[in-house]
């Protein structure tokens, strides 16, 4: 009689434990599956940065067209280039002679002279986001990171 209750005790101890790793396995699938929530997050801000940085290029390319064409060139009548931050997430700066000339924002605390060490790291913080720098010939545009 003794075999038999040590043998249900020892069914009952292996069914329980099977039902406790069989809801273990389920919590970890689940844990895993939000996980994987994450990679589509990063990979939706990778999109909207590479968005952003495609029409950077572009506003560089005009700002460089605009400024060769005409050095004395006003970019802050320029409708393109006004409120940029607000609209796009975008801050266009020029600097000539090492002076800042133009800024299409003033959002991000940026640094009135020119510093070539500061510019020449691909990530940039200002104390209020992280930036990424990006040049054109010798214009400089930021991104938020």
């Amino acid at each position: 009689m003794r075999l038999n209750r040590d043998f249900r005790n020892k069914t009952w101890l292996f069914f329980v434990l099977s039902i406790v790793f069989f809801l273990a396995g389920i919590f970890f699938t689940n844990t895993l599956r939000q996980e994987s929530g994450i990679s589509d997050i990063t990979s939706d801000f990778e999109n909207v940065l590479h968005a952003k940085e495609i029409r950077t290029d572009k506003l560089l390319r005009e700002v460089s067209k605009l400024s060769l064409k005409n050095p004395a060139y006003n970019f802050f009548d320029d409708l393109r280039f006004k409120n940029l931050f607000a609209k796009e997430g975008l801050v266009i700066i020029i600097y000539q002679n090492n002076k800042i000339t133009f800024w299409s924002d003033n959002t991000p605390q940026i640094p009135v002279d020119f510093d070539q060490k500061l510019f020449n790291k691909n990530f940039l913080n200002f104390g209020n986001g992280w930036y990424v720098v990006r040049k054109l010939l010798r214009l400089i545009k930021f991104l938020p990171a």
